[in-house]
């Protein structure tokens, strides 16, 4: 407002000066001193216009610069934490995903010790009065006969050792399928089944455990239950357990030629499994008589070298890995732990004394897919080679399960797909069939006429032949009556 003042009282003084001073000027001066201010208070007015526009799009700037600083840290809050946790923040999407990744890997409540009875629909009762219930709230509570109603649980066979002796063991060895929980009524569970793999062990009940979820492939898994403790190699116990527990015609083709040697080679994935590479050659050298295998000869990701830093690391590495243990490995190209249970929730540092077990691809070194060159991880940290250790891959059950009930929805959709094909197939040989059929009744109609036809023509033929036999009695009769004219004619001029 007061610049509009300021304008016009300038205005008003220019008016002046130039009303005193026109007798002395040309009108035409007058005139462009009023226009040449007037284009001045336009030009400054445009330019203070300019200025206050862009004063206030700098300002925007960088406002929108701390509010975009501000939602990045945000946004690694809510995906890492707060920077005052050393592990990912509980609520945080790290921290959720991790929280529900541990949900799933866990198995959840066990009963085992579960008898079951199996009706001839397939349905089940299954005793909980022995079972022996693990896990949070496994056993359900004394007042309520409901609580399991509905859920779906995994269901394995179990194999006895040592029955009847005090050193009886109850193993899960065989995975029946899913159950769903009709009803649940004190200690006893109605069931269905929803997904059966072993019909035949399903069918014959028996002794089954049951879990609440999948559970996981671990390393020492049949070891743990069977309190078995492996030392220097001596594992023949483990081995003879295992061929127990693993039937060679539940797991080759008996028919194969090389049934045997893989069958051996099964075994030897679990037995050698946490064992230096030395060890187990020398475990296959002293058995050479009894062995079919004569080497050992694991993949690249189940070979692990073991480093010890000679001082402290050059920099912090992430170990925790984002891949599946079914497909990745326990770990990745880049030796972050796809294992669950391996996994610290932060970068970490390694100080003199301390030993790492890598997997033998990045021990060695690899190259991206950029051919940027990651070097052996010798090159990169000062450290001493201690063993080289095989170890198993292992397998993620719930994905595996996963993926064979999406072959089983394959193939039921596959299956009616060729049903549907083979509907279509049926119906078009029955029309072909019918048609066949028209053109057999067609063909024999025609033979049928092409027989009165010939009946036909052979009448024609007699109707033919016997007038041609008239016509010559007439031609003949005709000629001997001219001979007997031409003889009367004859005769009748004789006599005149």
């Amino acid at each position: 407002m007061i610049g509009y003042l300021v304008v016009g009282l300038l205005f008003v003084l220019v008016l002046v000066f130039t009303i005193l001073a026109w007798k002395q000027w040309h009108w035409t001066n007058s005139i462009f001193l009023i226009l040449s201010f007037i284009a001045a208070v336009a030009s400054v007015s445009g330019a203070s216009k300019v200025m206050l526009s862009r004063s206030q799009a700098i300002k925007s700037e960088l406002d929108s610069a701390k509010q975009l600083a501000q939602l990045e840290a945000d946004l690694d809050t809510e995906i890492y934490g707060g920077n005052d946790q050393t592990s990912y923040g509980a609520n945080s999407l790290r921290g959720l995903s991790e929280a529900l990744e541990l949900q799933r890997t866990r198995r959840g409540r066990v009963w085992s010790n579960v008898n079951a009875s199996v009706n001839g629909d397939g349905t089940a009762v299954l005793d909980l009065a022995d079972a022996a219930a693990e896990g949070a709230e496994a056993a359900p509570p004394e007042n309520s006969s409901t609580e399991l109603t509905g859920i779906v649980l995994y269901a394995f066979a179990n194999t006895i050792e040592n029955e009847g002796t005090v050193e009886q063991i109850t193993i899960p060895s065989t995975f029946l399928g899913t159950i769903r929980v009709r009803t649940h009524n004190g200690n006893q569970l109605d069931i269905a089944p929803l997904f059966v793999i072993k019909e035949q062990e399903f069918s014959a009940g028996g002794s089954w455990t049951l879990y609440e979820r999948m559970p996981g492939d671990r390393y020492n898994v049949f070891l743990e239950a069977n309190d078995i403790v492996r030392k220097d190699l001596q594992i023949e116990a483990y081995r003879e357990l295992l061929t127990g527990l693993f039937p060679k015609e539940n797991v080759v083709d008996v028919n194969d030629p090389n049934a045997e040697e893989k069958y051996e080679a099964f075994i030897d994935q679990f037995s050698f499994t946490d064992f230096r590479l030395g060890d187990i050659e020398n475990y296959i050298d002293r058995n050479q008589d009894t062995r079919i295998n004569k080497r050992f000869q694991p993949e690249p990701e189940e070979l692990f070298v073991k480093y010890k830093f000679n001082k402290k690391s050059n920099s912090e590495y992430a170990v925790d890995g984002s891949g599946r243990i079914d497909v990745d490995g326990p770990y990745s190209l880049s030796g972050e732990a796809n294992d669950k249970t391996l996994q610290a929730g932060t970068k970490v540092a390694f100080e003199a004394g301390d030993e790492v077990l890598i997997d033998s691809t990045t021990a060695s070194g690899y190259q991206l897919n950029n051919d940027t060159r990651i070097l052996p991880f010798s090159q990169r940290e000062d450290v001493t080679e201690v063993d080289r250790i095989y170890r198993r891959r292992l397998n993620d059950f719930p994905v595996l399960f996963a993926d064979l009930r999406r072959q089983e929805q394959d193939l039921a959709a596959r299956a009616a797909s060729e049903a549907s094909k083979n509907e279509k197939r049926i119906n078009a040989v029955n029309e072909a069939l019918q048609q066949r059929n028209i053109r057999d009744d067609v063909t024999l109609r025609l033979q049928q006429d092409n027989q009165n036809l010939k009946k036909d023509v052979e009448v024609i033929n007699l109707a033919l032949a016997d007038r041609q036999q008239q016509l010559d009695d007439m031609e003949a009769r005709m000629t001997a009556l001219e001979e007997k004219i031409e003889q009367l004619r004859r005769a009748r001029a004789g006599t005149q």
